[in-house]
């Protein structure tokens, strides 16, 4: 269900809704705004804003898999990530401009890219790739983290470390002056970030404690970068902090770098808790707009 709406008076009035054919992987604003980009399976579809009409639509990769599509830092192309491939598209008519192929595992595993994000300094990307394959008999699940030179596809690198790996990452962030890039785990969470200049990490902070030798399990949903202030980490999920899940964190909280620590869980805990969501921010980051469930 696609939905555009704006604000008045304090209500959400929707301009219009329409019904997709087949499962929305990613969708993206064109530079102009006036357009959006929609990847399915079957196909890319390009939208006007003002209506929710198909302005055009080209084949899309037939892939039943993770979809990502980002743009250049100039806007000028579109990049979509999926499989094992990270394609640049021309803009007028989504044809491929290049290609790359990741290289394979060396460990035997099967790989798909999740999710890139485009460095806005460097010309890097960052690939969340999840590898799985089937030893003894039991399914065995890694994923890492790739740097990617994006002008000439050489040069490819691994941010994350063993123990990493043995992580169930998700949800990549990237600060908007390119100096920091954080993701979380499912499991007994952690929020880890590196500095994109020295491609080292910075912190680990634990949200979900490992208390007696049992990890709680937790389940993060959104992790965003302030745009106002690189140090501050937008995060929401499931955090619970004790074993029997009494003491739940399951909101919307915000992280420091410098301080290494949540400074604020105003919306995390207690009667204003934004329960795990998806979110995103506007007015300069003075209201949010969450979805959770059936819920906007």
């Amino acid at each position: 269900l696609l939905a555009s709406m704006s604000l008045q008076a304090g209500e959400l009035v929707f301009h219009w809704n329409k019904m997709a054919d087949s499962k929305i992987y990613d969708m993206e604003f064109m530079p102009d705004n006036d357009y959006f980009v929609i990847i399915t399976a079957n196909e890319f579809q390009v939208r006007k804003t003002e209506d929710g009409e198909i302005f055009k639509t080209y084949p899309g990769t037939g892939a039943l898999s993770y979809h990502d599509i980002e743009f250049t830092t100039d806007s000028s192309q579109l990049i979509l990530a999926y499989l094992l491939f990270i394609e640049f598209r021309d803009l007028n008519d989504l044809s491929i401009i290049n290609r790359l192929q990741i290289p394979s595992d060396s460990e035997g595993y099967g790989q798909a890219i999740m999710e890139i994000k485009v460095d806005p300094i460097r010309n890097y990307i960052y690939a969340l790739v999840h590898k799985m394959k089937y030893e003894n008999g039991e399914i065995l699940v890694k994923r890492s983290i790739l740097i990617i030179n994006s002008k000439n596809f050489e040069d490819i690198k691994e941010l994350t470390t063993t123990e990493d790996r043995n992580l169930y990452l998700q949800n990549l962030a990237i600060s908007k002056d390119g100096n920091y890039l954080a993701v979380c785990n499912e499991g007994s969470s952690k929020l880890i970030v590196w500095s994109l200049e020295t491609q080292k990490k910075v912190n680990e902070y634990q949200i979900c404690p490992t208390k007696y030798g049992t990890d709680t399990w937790g389940y993060p949903s959104c992790l965003k970068f302030s745009e106002l202030d690189s140090d501050k980490i937008y995060i929401s999920g499931e955090f619970p902090q004790n074993n029997l899940e009494t003491d739940q964190h399951s909101g919307l909280f915000i992280y420091s770098i410098i301080e290494n620590k949540i400074i604020d869980s105003t919306f995390g805990v207690g009667s204003e808790r934004i329960y795990k969501s998806k979110f995103t921010f506007f007015e300069e980051e003075n209201k949010a707009m969450t979805s959770s469930g059936i819920y906007l």
